[in-house]
């Protein structure tokens, strides 16, 4: 297995981490959302936040300005599945990437709301 891989695993094996990816998968998130919707302190989720971007699991696609004029980063995962397989010549992890359309989806909405 390569080290891909192993970080894949250390992610998936991590609750918290788990927990973050699973619910990016499923829609956009700010931080201060994913820390609510997954009961995470908010800098446990920054600090896991910043791990998944560096391993290429999820990214930030825009940014939103709050009532205060502050900016925060709304993120998605990169990925729309994680494969673990098993066989006589050991583990392998693969990863699929979010579906194009939806990938192109989700620019053109950030786009619109730029305005």
């Amino acid at each position: 297995m390569d080290e891909m891989g192993k970080k894949i695993l250390q992610h998936l094996c991590n609750t918290h981490s788990y927990k973050i990816l699973v619910a990016l998968m499923n829609r956009e998130m700010s931080a201060g959302e994913l820390s609510e919707y997954c009961n995470i302190p908010l800098q446990t989720v920054y600090r896991i936040l910043k791990q998944l971007e560096e391993d290429n699991l999820v990214r930030i696609i825009r940014m939103k300005l709050d009532r205060r004029g502050h900016h925060y980063r709304i993120f998605k995962a990169d990925i729309s599945k994680i494969l673990v397989m098993i066989d006589g010549n050991g583990l392998e992890v693969k990863l699929i990437e979010e579906d194009r359309a939806d990938r192109l989806a989700s620019m053109w909405k950030s786009l619109k709301e730029v305005r």
